[in-house]
Order: C-alpha cells, then structure tokens, then sequence
C-alpha cells in the first residue's frame, strides 16, 4: 500500500550564502535577483501537466534553458522508471508516486508547496450563476465555522453530478488528479455523514452513462472547460484554475485535500491504481507539490539550481502567482546524503521528524 503523503525524514531547510558557494548565482528568499548560470546549460524536466506551465516560468526567471515534458503525473513516473538518465527532475503533486513508482531510482524528494482540488466549471454551464453564488456560500460558510456547510454542499453535488452533467475527468491509472477525484467524492460522502460511496456510485452511474469524458492529463481538459464542452471538472487542482483563469467552486478543507491538519481524515479514502499492470492503493493525503532529482541524470548539480531558485523569495513570489501556497519551510524526504549541490547547501539542520507513516 503507498500513501499520498510518506514521511522518512523532515529537514528543516534554511538558506545560508558563503562566498565560495555563490560564485556564479543568487541564493536566498531575501534576494531579489534570479538565479543565473555562469554558461548555458541544458536541463530535460518531466513533471504533472497542469504544473508544467509554472515549472517553465520558473525555468525562465531563473536563467535556465530546459524542455518540458509534460504528462500525467503517475505516466511521468513511468517515463523515469524506463528512461532514468533522461530526466533531470520529476515534479509532481503527489510524493506517493516518488517512493511507489520511482523507487530506489530516486533516495529523496522535497516538497516546496501545497494545494488543494477545487471543482472547476465552465463560464457556458447552464448552472454557472448558481455555481458562483454557491462558491460565495461555501467561502462565507467555511470563514464562519461551516454553518450550512452540509447542505451547500449537498446542492454543488446535486448540480455537478446530476443526470443531464458533462464531467471530465483524469484517468487515475495515469495522473493523480483522477485518483483525487476520486477521494474526494469518498471524503465528501464522509463529510455529509452519508457513506463514503454515496457521491461516488452516482459518479459511477454517470460514467456508465456516457456523461464523463476522461484523458489522460488534466491540462487536456482545459480547452473542453473553457468551449463547453464539458461542465465540470470535480478534481482541479486550485493552482491550474488560477492559472488558466478558470471559474471554480472552493471546497472546505476536509473535502480538497490541501490541509496537513486533516491528514488523518483523508486516509479514510482510499482507490486501487494499476501501474505496469500491478494493483496499488492509494490512501488519501495532503497534496504537495513535490520534486526530486533522479539518480541517473547527469547533470545533477543544474537540476538543483532550479530547485534552489524555487526556493528563493522571488521563486515563491512566482510560486504564489500560479496559484501554490508556499510552504513556510520546505521538506525535505529521504536520504539527505543523495541531495546533490547546490541544493545540499542550504540544508543546515538535520533535526528529524517522522510526519506521517
């Protein structure tokens, strides 16, 4: 079984900036500058569909030639099992598939921001009106203690997945937010005091209706959103739909997915992928924006630049325009002995602390 979000080790990650060490580039959240490499150089990323458009901005800013591959985010996983040399980072919104998928092929990973699953709908819905006035409900409900909570949620469901719906979704076998569309229609079954399969039979009937379009990436149902072609989408990650200025409806913090204080709630979901043809559970866990640096590329030390710029008080700036919420400190997961330079520099305490199992 693997879990949405595996603690081996947190590091505490503060930024320090010795001469000998910055030679060439800019380091830290109090700098302003972007990170610029002494000579161009080439780095070949592969990461989840929907953050690929962030990754490349980032890229930008920090001086750093790089292509993009851009998949779902369990596929992407895949690509670096059968080609480990060719990929210089691995970013995706869901670290189980680090250590599930990814394996030995990788000791570590750091995660740098967080996010949640918001239902996203399109401006030509028939119920788009009445979906904005619920999203106001919801926000002014969750602020207020969740009085009414219930029943709004009760009315977006009935909307969404009603019989006459267009729901698109990502095939779970191959990006997490599929698998998240699914936790989340068991979380929000939980929520209601109903059983976790009560919105998820009706998700089901839909399917077995016709009513659902599925692909394989969640950045591919964008342009269906935005023509009409589909209603909905029950499982955007909030930083997406800021970045492709999209109309969504928020959901309260034991139903999206995106709070570390409700990790425990969220593990009473849970779904079965298949990867190579295996079966694996997924049990329900924060979702955080996560990376690392397979073992097999060679040019580690690029690679980490860019994770280092991330880092930086203007590559969080960014983070945040693109719709990440920052981590107040990152976390850093595994063998801090694999973390390659200039990444390792800025890990100056090794104080452990075993987050989750």
């Amino acid at each position: 079984m693997i879990t949405k979000v595996i603690a081996l080790f947190l590091v505490a990650i503060i930024l320090v900036t010795p001469a000998a060490f910055l030679t060439g580039y800019y380091f830290g959240r109090n700098d302003t500058a972007p990170v610029q490499a002494s000579r161009p150089q080439y780095l070949s990323i592969i990461a989840a569909s929907l953050y690929a458009k962030y990754i490349g901005a980032a890229s930008k800013e920090a001086g750093i030639n790089s292509t993009i591959e851009a998949e779902g985010a369990v596929e992407a996983a895949r690509q670096v099992v059968l080609s480990p040399s060719e990929f210089g980072i691995y970013a995706t919104p869901d670290p189980s598939l680090i250590t599930g998928i990814i394996g030995n092929m990788s000791g570590w990973y750091i995660a740098v921001a967080s996010d949640q699953m918001v239902i996203a709908y399109s401006p030509l819905a028939p119920a788009a009106n009445e979906l904005a006035t619920l999203n106001g409900e919801i926000n002014a409900s969750i602020n207020a203690g969740g009085a009414n909570l219930t029943a709004y949620l009760n009315d977006l469901y009935s909307i969404v997945l009603s019989p006459s719906s267009k729901l698109g979704i990502t095939n779970p076998n191959t990006d997490p937010e599929g698998i998240d569309a699914l936790l989340e229609l068991q979380l929000a079954g939980i929520f209601e005091n109903r059983s976790p399969s009560y919105y998820l039979d009706q998700f089901n009937a839909l399917n077995a209706s016709g009513s659902v379009a599925e692909t394989t990436a969640g950045s591919s149902l964008i342009a269906y959103i935005q023509s009409g072609q589909i209603y909905y989408d029950i499982a955007m990650f909030k930083s997406a739909a800021e970045a492709y200025n999209l109309s969504y409806v928020c959901l309260p913090p034991q139903i999206n997915l995106g709070s570390i204080v409700y990790s425990s709630y969220y593990r009473q979901a849970s779904t079965v992928i298949t990867v190579n043809g295996v079966p694996l559970q997924v049990v329900g866990g924060p979702i955080f924006f996560s990376m690392t640096i397979p073992n097999g590329y060679a040019n580690k030390a690029l690679a980490a630049q860019l994770i280092v710029y991330m880092n930086s008080q203007p590559g969080r700036a960014l983070m945040s325009k693109y719709g990440l919420s920052p981590l107040p400190v990152e976390m850093l997961y595994g063998d801090i002995n694999d973390v390659p330079q200039p990444l390792s520099y800025l890990i100056n305490s090794t104080s452990i602390e075993n987050v989750h199992q």
